[in-house]
């Protein structure tokens, strides 16, 4: 499916380095795609988000932001 509406992008500071920020960031994921009306997406928003994630809590040195948004 091909994402044509352009939606406002949610920008998050996550502080630290904590693997906990990877579910965190599974729950805003969820949240925001079903708040866009885009919840056939969440589980693999969700999947994304926390992989993306984890693996900057990893392998990364500097603070994470995590940026979502959707259009086409």
């Amino acid at each position: 499916m091909q994402l044509t509406a352009v939606r406002e992008p949610a920008v998050a500071y996550l502080p630290g380095r904590d693997p906990a920020h990877a579910r965190h960031a599974r729950r805003q994921a969820r949240a925001l795609l079903e708040a866009w009306e885009l919840s056939e997406h969440a589980d693999l928003g969700e999947l994304i988000a926390s992989e993306l994630v984890a693996n900057a809590v990893c392998h990364g040195e500097t603070p994470i932001w995590m940026r979502l948004s959707a259009g086409g």
